[in-house]
Formats: C-alpha cells, sequence, structure tokens
C-alpha cells in the first residue's frame, strides 16, 4: 500500500478488511477485536503520506500493511475453509472485489479526467495505459514490464505509481485463497497425525521460501523484487503466522512492565526505517526485517495481559480517535493522496524530479516555501476526498451480512450488492 501499497478501518489494507469477515470455525470462541493493530495501520498509512508528500522516499508503511494485513487474512480464512458453512471461494472474491473495486475505480476515473486536463496531449496515452492497468489489477506487473523502478515525486511520474502495493497484496490474498481451500478440501478428507501443525506448514514454507527469494532478487533485480507478489508474499506470510501464533496470546502479569518499552521501541524501528534506509533499493530485502521486527513488537505489546490489565502505553495511543479515523480511512486515502500530488507538482512546477539519496518530496521541486503549502494542501484535500469516499462509497457498498453458503450469487446477495445498505466494519 504496496507504497511505497495500500499500503478502509484498515493496509494491507481494506484488502485485508475485506477477507476478515470469514466466519470462525463451529463453537470456536470469538477472540477481542484488536483496535490497536487497526491503529497501528493508522500510524503507518500516516507514514506513507508524509513520506510521499515531503520525503520522497520510501516509508515502510506498507510494509507494516502488508504484515497487519496478514495478521487479519490468514487466520479467519482458513477457519472459513474449514467450516463447513464457510464461504465459498467465489463468494469470499465476490466480498473482497466489493470492498475494494469502487473506490478505485471512482478514484482512477476522477484522477484519468484531470491528468487528460493537465498533462499534455503527447502524455494522454501513457496515462491511460497505467489507468487501465490499475483498473485490471496488473500496475504492478506493468511498472515492473516497463523497467520502473519506484520513483520520487516529480513531473514525469506516473499517477498510478502507487497502486504497485494493493495490487500485489491482492494478487496473493486470490492465489493464498485458492490454495487454502483446495488445502482444506484435503484436509477434510485425509487424516492427518498433527492436525494444528498440518493447517501452518505450508503457510510456513511458502513465507520462507518468499524470503529467500526476496533476498536474492535484492541481489539480481532489485526492480522486479520491489513490485513482485512473489517477492512480497513473506510480509504477508509473517503477519500470518504472527496472527494464528502470538496476537492473542497472553503475556505472563510478570512480564507486563515490558510492554511499554517494547511499543516505543516498535514504533522507532517502524519511523526510523523511512529516514535510515532507501526503501526503494532495500525493500523487500532483508533490511525490511527491522520495520516488520518494529511492527511485531507494537502488536506484541498490546496483547492482552494475565491480571487483566487494559491496554498502555503506544498500544493506548494507537487506540485513541486519530490513529482510529485514519485507519477507517485508509484504503481511500492510499487511493488518493499520490494521483493528487503527482498532478500539483506538475501544475506547479516546470523542474523535473531526480533520484537522490536526500530529501526528494515536493519541496525538491517547488522550492521550501511553495512546497510546503502545496503539500499541506495536497494532504488536507486527500483527507477530505478520503472522509467522503469511505462514507459514500466504501461503506454502503460493504457486504453488511453473511450470505448462506452458495457457488454462485443468490438473487438475495445480488439485492444486497446493489442496495446501498450501511456498512459494517469489515477491514481492508
Amino acid at each position: 500500500m504496496t507504497t511505497s501499497s495500500s499500503g478502509g478501518r484498515a493496509s494491507a489494507s481494506a484488502t485485508a478488511r475485506a477477507t476478515a469477515g470469514a466466519s470462525t470455525t463451529a463453537g470456536a470462541t470469538r477472540r477481542p477485536y484488536r483496535r490497536d493493530i487497526d491503529g497501528l495501520r493508522g500510524l503507518a498509512i500516516a507514514l506513507v503520506v508524509v513520506f510521499h508528500v515531503f520525503v520522497g522516499r520510501v516509508s515502510s508503511g506498507v510494509d507494516v500493511f502488508l504484515l497487519v494485513g496478514g495478521i487479519f487474512f490468514f487466520g479467519p480464512q482458513i477457519r472459513n475453509a474449514l467450516n463447513p458453512t464457510g464461504q465459498t471461494l467465489i463468494q469470499s472474491v465476490v466480498r473482497l472485489l466489493r470492498r475494494l473495486y469502487p473506490a478505485l475505480l471512482v478514484v482512477v476515473t476522477v484522477t484519468l479526467a484531470a491528468g487528460f486536463a493537465v498533462y499534455a496531449r503527447a502524455r494522454w496515452a501513457q496515462t491511460a495505459e497505467d489507468a487501465a492497468a490499475s483498473l485490471t489489477y496488473r500496475q504492478n506487473l506493468h511498472l515492473a514490464d516497463q523497467g520502473q523502478d519506484y520513483a520520487a515525486v516529480g513531473r514525469d511520474v506516473s499517477l498510478y505509481q502507487h497502486i504497485w502495493s494493493m495490487l500485489a497484496q491482492l494478487q496473493i490474498y486470490l492465489g493464498s485463497l485458492l490454495v487454502i481451500v483446495v488445502l482444506a478440501w484435503l484436509l477434510k478428507r485425509v487424516p492427518l497425525r498433527f492436525p494444528g501443525l498440518s493447517r501452518h506448514w505450508l503457510l510456513v514454507i511458502a513465507t520462507a521460501a518468499s524470503f529467500v527469494y526476496a533476498v536474492h532478487l535484492h541481489g539480481t533485480d532489485q526492480g522486479w523484487n520491489y513490485y513482485s507478489p512473489l517477492s512480497r508474499f513473506w510480509e504477508i506470510g509473517l503477519g500470518g503466522l504472527l496472527g494464528i501464533w502470538l496476537v492473542h496470546k497472553e503475556t505472563p502479569t510478570r512480564l507486563a512492565w515490558a510492554r511499554w518499552p517494547a511499543g516505543v521501541v516498535g514504533v522507532a524501528l517502524i519511523i526510523g526505517t523511512g529516514f535510515f534506509l532507501d526503501g526503494a533499493d532495500q525493500l523487500p530485502g532483508p533490511w525490511t526485517l527491522v520495520p516488520l521486527a518494529g511492527a511485531t513488537l507494537v502488536v506484541l505489546a498490546g496483547n492482552p495481559v494475565a491480571d487483566g490489565r487494559g491496554a498502555e502505553g503506544v498500544s493506548a495511543l494507537l487506540d485513541t480517535a486519530p490513529f482510529q479515523t485514519l485507519d477507517r480511512i485508509s484504503y481511500s486515502l492510499y487511493l488518493w493522496h499520490w494521483p493528487l500530488l503527482a498532478l500539483a507538482t506538475f501544475q506547479f512546477s516546470d523542474v523535473l524530479g531526480n533520484r537522490s539519496t536526500g530529501v526528494q518530496g515536493i519541496t525538491a521541486t517547488l522550492g521550501t516555501k511553495k512546497g510546503l503549502a502545496i503539500g499541506a494542501a495536497v494532504i488536507l484535500i486527500s483527507l477530505v476526498l478520503a472522509w467522503a469516499t469511505e462514507k459514500y462509497i466504501e461503506t454502503p457498498l460493504r457486504q453488511t451480512r453473511k450470505p448462506a453458503r452458495a457457488w454462485l450469487p443468490s438473487r438475495t446477495a445480488v439485492k444486497d450488492a446493489v442496495s446501498h445498505r450501511a456498512g459494517s466494519s469489515s477491514r481492508w
């Protein structure tokens, strides 16, 4: 969201939220929802936007999105697949696309029209090609095929460069859904000696293999490494394992004191990554472990304590209104901020942007005073548009109730999909 992609009350983003609504296995205990993890996603989108606008470098925001997306994706989907009354593969995909596609379509359509109004005719074909690649969920592959490295904002940058991350995330989800359904079918028919291990061993292997692949590509083809869903899978897979094994694990009372420092160190690692590493050149290679370790510390800092005490420190902060609001609009905010930034940079500057190791945000092309003013305006307008998109497009079209299990959409499901009912709090 990847940003770097997207990175709803999202990250990894609206996508993970759209998939987190699967039913639990019959008889399973409903786990308490972790609002602090939503707040972590709010922090991630804030980093993505601020770094894009004012720093011009890749933060770790998208990588945090991917980890959080895995937390909310794999556990629920595995339980859903093993549940005889759970949603079918088609229903899961429909829910996912229903949650994500309308906002994407609106943003791309509006910004494409704006691009035609601002750009010279010679640039229309490329802009339209990028828009088409985004709407067909292949922008990350399109950018990789063109050999385009992820660049800082400038007059010549694509309006839809940022969409690569949410597309890579969606490609991972769709592929994983298929594998989960097939594996669940096998598990129901082939008795296994260690069922707990057998449900997750493939995720462990796939995560490790993806990490090895990312490390290899980092040294051979960093451009493809940055955009590829195969090299990005390990970040989501790691989040899935974290969600399955550790997110709801109780912290012993004697270790409760460590939640404060763990949360602070975790946030420092997440924020510091964008300042000390060039994410476009280093992620998702081995250095990605730094911000993901930070995100893991933040998540563990919010785990329940054996004596029943509530959240504190960073976890309590992430549960406050500002971070929860950013989380709620994170998907739309991710979609809107980059094309608005690219259009503003083009409109108000006649200087071509360039890659360097220093600050490359909007002030690099507009100057400090003008850049700060335009950059702040871009953020403000993005926030307003994201709020409106979430309220009037995302929420009304969100699935409001669990349909009966079916392999083809029923008349009731179709009617519910077009009725624009107020949505629930499903996540991306």
